[in-house]
């Protein structure tokens, strides 16, 4: 699995799947995942609203936090969280009780990271704007072996 950051947002490729997380623009041949609720462009390969969604053997499944959407991306290799902006602890509560692991935390215009850590465990933590004052390695990508996960945290730049 790789992740980078791009002009255009956070780029995941997983296997021959690609993943936008937040893109400007939804883009063609991608999973397009939107933080913010737009029922007008919630349709094919694009998501903003919350519910549960299976695409290219991907599972999906968007919380409601106020204005904004909480993901995870499940396949049989891997979960990921992707957060932008603070989570009520409910919220991280409901989505551990769902999903006892988190193999990946994508983070972006994040306050509450150490609330967020110490409910959901992930082994790897991406920030894709600033970092809470944690250890961080700055990276301009990530490319991940999901069978050997580490944890370690990247400022993607």
């Amino acid at each position: 699995m790789e992740i980078k950051k791009t002009p255009l947002g956070c780029e995941i490729t997983f296997n021959e799947t690609k993943i936008y997380l937040d893109p400007q623009k939804p883009q063609e041949n991608y999973l397009n995942i939107l933080s913010n609720i737009s029922p007008k462009i919630n349709c094919g390969t694009n998501f903003s609203l919350p519910g549960e969604y299976e695409v290219e053997n991907i599972f999906i499944k968007g919380y409601q936090v106020k204005d904004r959407i909480v993901y995870i991306l499940t396949t049989r290799e891997t979960t990921i969280l992707f957060i932008n902006g603070n989570v009520d602890e409910e919220v991280l509560k409901n989505i551990k009780n769902e999903f006892k692991e988190i193999d990946i935390g994508i983070y972006k215009n994040l306050d509450n990271y150490e609330k967020i850590k110490n409910v959901l465990k992930s082994k790897v933590d991406i920030f894709l704007e600033k970092s809470p004052k944690i250890k961080v390695e700055k990276v301009k990508g990530v490319k991940l072996n999901l069978k050997k996960l580490e944890e370690k945290a990247f400022l993607l730049i």
